[in-house]
């Protein structure tokens, strides 16, 4: 018998062995070379075969500590993020129930001797008799899903005995627990035993029928009761096609990706997900329902996820939008962004709605506009004019602000016209309000001034 450790050093010596066999070389009396030991055809294949039992022997007894440990690490992955980390969108408290089951499973293989090749393997999972024993006595024995420590509860139809209310194999002193029956309200059953887990309900039974069966099995086995039955119904709706299309298909993170990390609450976000993966969204489909959700309002008209739209008020494709009205020198309404990226509404319907709001506002600049000039793209030999004279940014300049914006609207109603060049500069120098006087140009124009000046004056005395 060895440690887990020494198991592991032994598996990975025999590996190395192994691919020592792969490299193989030829004599040229026909015989098979490996590390410089001479093999004939036979002798070859007999080591490649013994070599070959012995891994998967090894392989067989280090399996269940492995899975164990990559259980914990998952769980640990999970519970630090649910909604990241679960395609499912665990709630906080079941993945941390997870977290607590994996320990103790990791925990059970604490000085587990695992068995050598030609050695006869110990009890399952690597446990001595004696460690097998303890777990019996504590009511784990494994079998089916749900079984529970050893205790007294009553269940639906009175006391089930030492064995408890699981439906699995019996526990305690071996009385074995008869199988309770699913009863016709089983569903609002299983919404008491995982409220935040509700969605399930929702996939559709047609297309992912081993989930229905799943959940009917949960609320049998009574899987609520301790941490190890909820991580065993976990680990099992993990193995369903729902789950595995889903982590295949990879639709939370496609979600991500046309929607940014848009903070949903996790029990609407897994409902969601849930239609998603029924109705078989994608693309552009996915990307105008998940904006969709970010936007839904329950029956009293308040937002369901307000987190979620805070967020994404933040998003580049949020502000794309919204930044189509600021190119006219307009404002694009909450409702118009939400409606476009519902795919209610296009980009072009957008722009072409700002077209017309311009257009009317500045009915001079009407030809200009009809030629797919924004008021940005007008005003722009404008600012940089003005960021040239005044000396500063060019981006902190606003002409929609009505102190620049007269450049491009001047004159009398009626007859409004865009300021020529040197309306423009002259109006820059003069008003007060752009300060152009304590700008280095001004002071270089006064100190030039006053020169000159000075020579004129020399020159008449």
């Amino acid at each position: 018998m060895a440690t887990v450790d020494q198991a592991e050093q032994t598996l990975r010596q025999l590996q190395e062995q192994r691919a020592e066999l792969d490299k193989v070389t030829v004599s040229p009396e026909g015989d098979y070379v490996v590390k410089g030991q001479r093999l004939t055809a036979a002798q070859l294949r007999a080591r490649a075969s013994k070599l070959d039992k012995d891994i998967k022997f090894l392989e067989s007894q280090l399996r269940p500590v492995r899975e164990a440990t990559a259980g914990l690490l998952r769980a640990e992955e999970v519970a630090a993020n649910p909604i990241t980390e679960s395609p499912t969108g665990l709630s906080q408290a079941d993945a941390n129930a997870a977290v607590v089951a994996a320990r103790k499973k990791v925990a059970q293989f604490e000085g587990a001797e695992i068995a050598l090749p030609g050695e006869t393997p110990v009890a399952a999972g690597g446990r001595t008799a004696t460690q097998r024993e303890g777990l019996r006595r504590r009511g784990q024995v494994a079998g089916g899903f749900g079984a529970t420590p050893a205790r007294a509860p009553t269940g639906p139809t009175g006391p089930t005995g030492p064995g408890g209310a699981g439906g699995g194999a019996g526990t305690g002193a071996g009385t074995k627990t008869p199988t309770t029956k699913l009863p016709a309200n089983w569903e609002n059953k299983f919404r008491e035993m995982f409220p935040s887990q509700a969605w399930l309900l929702d996939i559709d039974r047609t297309k992912y029928p081993d989930v229905a069966k799943l959940l009917q099995k949960g609320v049998i086995n009574r899987a609520w009761e301790t941490p190890e039955s909820q991580a065993r119904f976990v680990a099992e709706f993990n193995n369903t096609t729902f789950y595995k299309e889903l982590a295949t298909t990879g639709k939370v993170r496609a979600i991500k990706q046309l929607i940014g990390d848009a903070g949903f609450d996790s029990t609407p976000f897994n409902a969601f997900v849930t239609k998603a993966m029924n109705l078989g969204w994608e693309g552009d489909t996915l990307k105008f329902e998940a904006y969709r959700e970010v936007f839904r309002k329950d029956d009293t008209g308040n937002l369901v996820n307000p987190t979620a739209v805070q967020r994404v008020q933040k998003s580049n494709d949020y502000l794309s939008v919204a930044g189509i009205g600021k190119a006219y020198f307009n404002q694009v309404s909450d409702d118009t962004v939400q409606k476009t990226l519902m795919g209610d509404m296009t980009v072009d319907d957008v722009q072409r709605q700002q077209r017309e709001i311009t257009k009317a506002r500045y009915a001079h600049l009407s030809p200009l506009i009809d030629q797919g000039l924004t008021m940005d793209d007008i005003a722009s030999s404008f600012r940089t004019q003005a960021a040239q004279l005044l000396e500063v940014d060019p981006n902190t300049i606003d002409m929609s602000r009505a102190d620049y914006e007269v450049a491009l609207n001047f004159g009398e109603e009626g007859k409004k016209r865009v300021m020529t060049n040197g309306e423009w500069q002259k109006l820059l120098r003069s008003d007060k309000r752009y300060k152009w006087d304590t700008t280095e140009n001004a002071k270089q124009e006064a100190r030039r001034l006053a020169e000159s000046f000075r020579v004129a004056f020399g020159r008449v005395i």
